[in-house]
This record gives C-alpha cells, structure tokens and sequence, in this order.
C-alpha cells in the first residue's frame, strides 16, 4: 500500500463515527486553504485551515495533525512564529501517538520536522533547527529504505 492510500485509509478509520458530509466538509475546508495559501492570501487561509482544525478534533487524531500541520504552515507565513511552533509541536505529538516511536513509519514525519526546523531558524534557534534537520535527513533516508523493501 503508497503512503498517500495508506494515509486515505487511515483518515477514513479515523473519521469513522463522522458523516460522510462531514468528511467531506472536513477535506473542502482543507483544499479552499490550500488555494487560498498557494494564492499568497495567508490571512485568508488561516481561517478556512482553523475551522478544519476546530472540525478535526472530533474527527480523531490523525485529522486533527493533518489540520494542524496547515495550520502552522499558515501561522509561518504569517509570521506568528509562537504559534506555528505550537502547531507543529502539536502535530508531531499527535502523529507520535498514532505512529508510535518509529516514525519511519510515517512518511509525512520528516516534513513536519522540516517545518518545525524553518520555524526555528525563524526564531534564531539555530542549534535546535540542526538538530530537526539532521533528524529529518535520518527518517527520509530511513523512509526511503522501507519503501524500497
């Protein structure tokens, strides 16, 4: 199974007990942010990712980290840097708990990190953002090396 279907399946699982409508309205609030974003209206997206983010939390965790990982994205462009380090704090608490402590096993992880790392560079926090990029160099190796099995 890809990583994307191994990642539809589990957004699904996730969001069992939600109405397809609300799955639906869920990925609809995610893609007009992704638009608005990709726009350069981060302001704009901001607001359809944080009701995405306010729907997930009753969808389970991985949709609630999906949210959350656009969320910091939006927050970063918008240069309120605090809160995208929460967010992408957040994020990887969260995909820690589903995917447990070998994150190899979670192709979207090294992303993340790398976010996470811009956001320090950001803050001046250049010892700590290595250390997210060498962690992130790690697992994409190690991503890869499963994926090649």
């Amino acid at each position: 199974m890809t990583s994307c279907k191994l990642l539809m399946f589990v957004l699904v699982s996730s969001a069992q007990a939600q109405s397809p409508a609300e799955v639906t309205e869920f990925q609809a609030l995610l893609q007009r942010g992704r638009e608005l974003q990709g726009g350069g209206r981060h302001q704009d997206s901001l607001r359809f990712f944080e009701k995405a983010l306010d729907m997930a939390k009753g969808m389970g965790p991985l949709s609630e980290s999906i949210a959350l990982e656009w969320v910091g994205s939006a927050y970063f462009e918008r240069r309120r840097l605090a809160e995208s380090e929460r967010a992408f704090v957040r994020c990887l608490e969260l995909r820690n708990r589903l995917f447990g402590g070998g994150n190899e096993r979670d192709p979207n992880h090294a992303r993340i990190l790398a976010s996470l790392g811009g956001v320090e560079v950001a803050l001046g926090r250049y010892q700590q953002a290595e250390e997210r990029f060498d962690m992130t160099t790690s697992l994409t190796f190690a991503v890869e090396a499963v994926e090649t099995r």
